[in-house]
């Protein structure tokens, strides 16, 4: 399994990157990528599994974790994302509360809050797909089970303050 960040020239890609002053502006995960990969992510149309070579033709991975587990326990974390996150809305409100904040941050230095105040349960941003990784985290290696735990609120995380936390 790997956790991987990225960027593209999509208008949204451009803008989180510049109002961030960070190098990636996307999240997600890839399952059984010795065999090509499957990715599991949010975009605006949602969460949803997308073929992984298709997916690298869109977007430049900037950061990549690589988790080592046993198949097994890919299989059951793959199944658990699927079973609770597939075929969920996009997070349209988080996601304009988090441009908003980027706004305000860019502008006049003003820091984001902990804590996204438009959140939707049920609808996700990409980095919200972290909360998958952490149900999970029977099935994790504990170090990166307990990083997960750290983070008080996904949808108000940058996708590169997301990786700084899960690598450090």
């Amino acid at each position: 399994m790997k956790l991987i960040w990225t960027k593209s020239n999509l208008p949204l890609s451009l803008f989180i990157r510049w109002g961030l002053k960070q190098d990636c502006s996307h999240f997600a995960i890839v399952f059984d990528d010795d065999n090509g990969g499957i990715v599991f992510e949010s975009n605006l149309l949602g969460t949803h599994i997308k073929w992984f070579p298709t997916f690298k033709d869109h977007c430049a991975i900037v950061h990549e974790i690589e988790v080592k587990l046993p198949l097994k326990k890919e299989e059951a974390i793959y199944q658990a994302t699927l079973s609770h996150y597939d075929d969920k809305s996009y997070d349209y409100k988080a996601f304009a509360y988090f441009c908003w904040r980027t706004l305000l941050l860019r502008l006049f230095n003003v820091a984001l809050p902990k804590k996204n105040a438009w959140d939707s349960k049920g609808a996700y941003i990409c980095v919200g797909l972290a909360k998958a990784l952490r149900d999970a985290k029977d099935s994790l290696p504990k170090k990166l089970a307990k990083k997960l735990e750290s983070v008080e609120d996904f949808e108000m995380v940058s996708p590169h303050d997301l990786f700084h936390i899960l690598s450090d």
